[in-house]
C-alpha cells in the first residue's frame, strides 16, 4: 500500500510540475551540448544535498517515527523497497524536486537524463545484492557515488549513510559509514 500511495503521490507531484509549467513558474531551456551536460552535474548536487538534509531530519528522534519509520521496516532493502515511504516523505522529495526546477531554467535534456539517472540510483539503492566487484567499490568514482552496499549499511546501521547518489555531504558532515565507525558504535 505504501508503494501504491508513493506512486500516486510522485503522480501528484508531476502533474503539480506541469500545472506550474503551464502557469510560467517551471521553465525549461531547449539547448543540448555542454550546458545541458553542466545541468546534469547542478541537478545531481543540489538534490543529492537535498535529500541528505531531508533524510537527516527525517531521522531526526521526534520526526522518525512517523516520517521515516516506515522505510526502515525493511532492513534489507528490495527494488520495491525504493518506493515504501510515508506520504510525508514522498511529498518532502516531491517538493524539493518543484522548488529547484522553479529556481532555475534547466534543460529538457539535462533534466530528462537526471530523472533517469534518479530511477537508477534508487533502483541500485534497493538491489539487495552488490552487483559491483571489491575492486571497482574501492575505486575512486565508486567510493564517492553510492552504491548497493552503501544504502544497506545505512539500513543496518541508520546513524550513517545518507546520501543518496554520492557520499559528498557524509563525508562533509562525518556521517559515512567506515570500519571505525564500527569501532565506535
Amino acid at each position: 500500500m505504501f508503494a501504491i500511495s508513493t506512486i500516486l503521490l510522485n503522480t501528484i507531484i508531476t502533474l503539480l510540475g506541469l500545472w506550474l509549467w503551464r502557469t510560467g513558474s517551471i521553465q525549461f531551456r531547449s539547448d543540448i551540448g555542454i550546458f545541458a551536460l553542466f545541468d546534469i552535474l547542478i541537478l545531481i548536487l543540489v538534490m543529492d544535498a537535498g535529500m541528505y538534509l531531508l533524510h537527516r531530519i527525517a531521522h531526526i528522534r521526534f520526526i522518525y517515527p512517523f516520517a521515516h519509520r516506515t522505510h526502515h521496516r525493511y532492513d534489507k532493502p528490495r527494488p520495491l523497497t525504493l518506493f515504501v515511504l510515508n506520504p510525508l516523505e514522498a511529498l518532502g522529495f516531491g517538493t524539493l524536486w518543484l522548488l529547484v526546477i522553479c529556481a532555475y531554467d534547466f534543460s529538457w535534456a539535462g533534466m530528462s537524463i537526471y530523472l533517469g539517472l534518479n530511477v537508477v540510483f534508487g533502483s541500485i539503492g534497493h538491489l539487495g545484492v552488490e552487483p559491483l566487484s571489491d575492486k571497482l567499490l574501492r575505486s575512486n568514482l565508486f567510493n564517492t557515488l553510492t552504491t548497493s552496499t552503501f544504502h544497506a549499511m545505512h539500513h543496518r546501521n541508520e546513524d550513517y549513510n545518507f546520501g543518496f547518489y554520492t557520499s559528498i555531504w557524509d563525508r562533509i558532515f562525518g556521517t559515512l559509514y567506515s570500519e571505525n565507525s564500527r569501532s565506535q558504535d
